[in-house]
């Protein structure tokens, strides 16, 4: 009986083991050619006291403070940044890892720009007292590494989009040729992509018509987000323009109805019963194993004390 209850225990153990890696293995590996890439710009004392602005914004609430080790116990674990588990990393991997996230990390491409993201790993560099940053990276497209800027406008009369994109340089602008603009429409779930890039001519404009169809707010307006690409090497300016060009819709609440996203209560009926029950059946389950092993230790029992008679 004793070898009996050694053998379940060892097999909770193997399972639980097995549960935990299925579920928690990463294996987060990054490009060659991303983990090889260093920064466009010098790591300035500017540079770093943003990136730790932005670190107790987005970073903070998980990695902690940084050589405190502090990070939220979690599983994989969110690490400190200043140990050597980082500081190991090149920039290319700590800015790729960044950039597009993984498992619990967010997606900072999303959140936050390039320049932005350089400015978090010279913060996360300035803790390792023996870093010396390899020399900036120039574009080749732009020639210079600078960010270039952007503004928006448009002709309610002929729909046309007006995008201007340049740098700025001893306070003279200069046209940016070639680098490619994407356009989004702001929706509930994040924003709806509209076609493919388009390149910025010579003069570094873009006239973009205003696609026919795009639905609206009650009264036919939308928010067009215009955005430069970060592979064109100008950085991710972005600017927003609200519109009247849209077709006018009456538009239902998210929650005026039941639906996967809404509220405990208001979730579709079908969904809650297969909650309920999916519930249900692991207690009853987990009950039926217990009573089970239960059975089993007294039969054992029985056994061994006939046996001692």
């Amino acid at each position: 009986m004793k070898a009996l209850k050694n053998y379940i225990r060892i097999l909770l153990i193997i399972s639980l083991f097995a549960i935990r890696y299925s579920l928690f293995a990463q294996d987060w590996s990054v490009p060659t050619d991303q983990a090889n890439k260093t920064a466009p710009v010098l790591f300035t004392t500017e540079s770093i006291q943003k990136g730790a602005d932005l670190f107790v914004k987005n970073c903070q609430s998980c990695h902690g403070n940084p050589a405190r080790a502090n990070f939220v116990k979690m599983d994989p674990s969110p690490g400190d940044p200043a140990s050597e588990k980082f500081q190991k990393l090149t920039d290319g991997e700590m800015f790729y890892k960044i950039t597009n996230g993984k498992g619990a990390m967010p997606q900072f491409k999303m959140i936050l720009g390039e320049e932005d993201r350089w400015d978090l790993v010279a913060y996360i560099r300035s803790f390792h007292t023996g870093y010396i940053q390899p020399e900036p990276e120039i574009n080749a497209m732009t020639g210079s590494g600078e960010l270039a800027s952007m503004t928006i406008r448009f002709d309610s009369l002929s729909k046309i989009v007006t995008i201007s994109v340049y740098t700025i340089k001893n306070e003279l602008k200069s046209p940016v040729k070639g680098a490619e603009v994407l356009f989004f429409i702001k929706r509930y779930f994040g924003n709806l992509q509209l076609g493919d890039g388009v390149l910025t001519n010579d003069e570094g404009i873009i006239s973009y018509p205003f696609p026919e169809g795009i639905v609206g707010d009650s009264i036919g307006r939308v928010t067009l987000i215009a955005q430069l690409n970060e592979s064109s090497g100008y950085g991710t300016a972005k600017k927003s323009i609200l519109m009247p060009l849209g077709v006018p819709m009456e538009w239902v609440s998210l929650t005026a109805e039941r639906a996967m996203w809404n509220i405990n209560f208001k979730a579709p009926i079908w969904l809650i019963l297969s909650y309920t029950l999916t519930v249900l059946g692991v207690l009853i389950t987990l009950i039926y194993i217990m009573l089970q092993i239960r059975k089993i230790f007294l039969l054992g029992s029985a056994y061994d004390e006939e046996r001692s008679e």
